[in-house]
């Protein structure tokens, strides 16, 4: 009896919904304080902020708004936990998993609002430009970043990086090393650039 009390426990557990939670963390910034964040149309924090947002297939509108800037919405888009797959020969565990919200996962842990002034002059676009170049490159390559990083590795990424901050490569790594997360490494990269 215990051990099919055993069996039944392991049989309807939700692998993604145990490990991963029916929440993820998502770290928000912005390159200006205090902008209002939405999620799908409802407030959910002012920048800087971390906010637990309800895992879901599909993706979630994060909209960022300040007075003087433009709106900005970026998608968050989910894809399959890889946690998930653990049950997949289990229906009644994945169905859990799936009406949970654990059988999705963010595809990123962090997003970072390029807020952009109403009726800038051309200087200031054409910095605000480069800065958001500089910005999306960190954030979309954080991950071969960190990587090059950690192996002192002076690779395309982090020579990419450089020629286009003019930041030194050795201090890239160095932010980069010190950072946990995305967000992080861009405001760290965009300290060293001011």
């Amino acid at each position: 009896m215990k051990k099919l009390s055993l069996l039944s426990i392991f049989i309807l557990s939700a692998c993604g919904t145990v490990f991963s939670g029916t929440t993820q963390d998502i770290s928000i910034d912005a390159n200006v304080p205090d902008v209002t964040i939405f999620a799908d149309g409802a407030k959910i924090c002012t920048t800087p902020c971390m906010y637990p947002i309800e895992r879901a297939s599909g993706s979630v509108a994060i909209m960022g708004k300040k007075a003087g800037y433009e709106d900005v919405v970026i998608p968050l888009k989910s894809k399959i936990n890889p946690v998930a797959w653990g049950n997949i020969t289990f229906v009644y565990s994945w169905t859990t998993d799936v009406v949970s919200g654990g059988a999705w996962k963010y595809t990123r842990d962090g997003v970072y609002l390029n807020m952009e002034k109403k009726n800038m002059q051309k200087a200031e676009m054409e910095k605000f430009r480069l800065d958001s170049k500089i910005r999306h490159f960190t954030l979309m390559n954080y991950n071969q970043l960190q990587l090059e990083a950690a192996s002192r590795n002076n690779g395309q990424y982090t020579a990419s990086l450089s020629k286009l901050s003019g930041i030194p490569s050795a201090k890239i790594q160095q932010a980069l090393l010190s950072s946990p997360r995305e967000v992080a490494a861009v405001e760290k990269i965009m300290e060293i650039a001011h």
